[in-house]
């Protein structure tokens, strides 16, 4: 899957500030979940950091509604969203936030 592709990145991308918003969920719900999680962590990072982690988050969820798209993608997304949680909920940088993941 491509939006796996943006997990390293995301954890040590220098950041800039802008409101991260809500989007329209993606219809898995794993994504779905894993998303609204990066986008509550992302709103405790410094404002500076913001619109750096809103571009981010943005190409991800591009990413998964492409995949989700495609039926053979689909099927694999829910695990790889677990897995991406299960990564997020494991990055000392993202706990030391006080992350939920």
């Amino acid at each position: 899957m491509k939006f796996l592709t943006f997990l390293p990145v995301v954890a040590f991308v220098a950041m800039s500030g802008a409101a991260l918003a809500a989007e329209d969920p993606i219809g898995v719900a794993e994504c779905d979940t894993f998303l609204e999680q990066y986008v509550a962590c992302a709103e405790k990072m410094p404002e500076a950091a913001r619109p750096t982690m809103t571009q981010v988050i943005e190409q991800m969820r591009a990413s998964m509604r492409a995949s989700a798209a495609d039926a053979t993608q689909r099927a694999a997304m829910p695990a790889q969203c677990t897995q991406a949680r299960q990564a997020m909920a494991q990055n000392p940088q993202i706990t030391a936030l006080g992350c939920q993941f």
